[in-house]
């Protein structure tokens, strides 16, 4: 599985400080006549300040799920055409190769 990596502001001690969050996410998949809505579940796997990782409270984690949330669907189509441009080079140069 994937995972994503952003920054989001805390407040700690009365102080607001920078968090780099890893987190992973289940892709979401729509509900159909036959299946119910699945995925999209989201887990922070790390947080760091200054390059330290950090524990996070329950009122931190869940504010950086709604934030991870709130991106997932967009980094993971980035993901996505990142992979789809790779594959698209590989196949280019194969070809330019003769290796068809």
């Amino acid at each position: 599985m994937t995972s994503y990596t952003f920054w989001a502001e805390l407040v700690r001690d009365g102080e607001d400080v920078e968090v780099e969050v890893q987190y992973t996410c289940t892709p979401f998949i729509p509900a159909t006549h036959t299946q119910p809505a699945e995925g999209g579940e989201i887990e922070i796997l790390n947080a760091w300040i200054d390059g330290d990782t950090i524990d996070l409270t329950d009122a931190e984690e869940s504010l950086l799920i709604q934030l991870a949330g709130d991106r997932a669907e967009s980094d993971m189509a980035d993901d996505d055409a990142d992979r789809g441009d790779y594959l698209y080079e590989q196949a280019r140069d194969r070809r330019a190769l003769g290796d068809d």
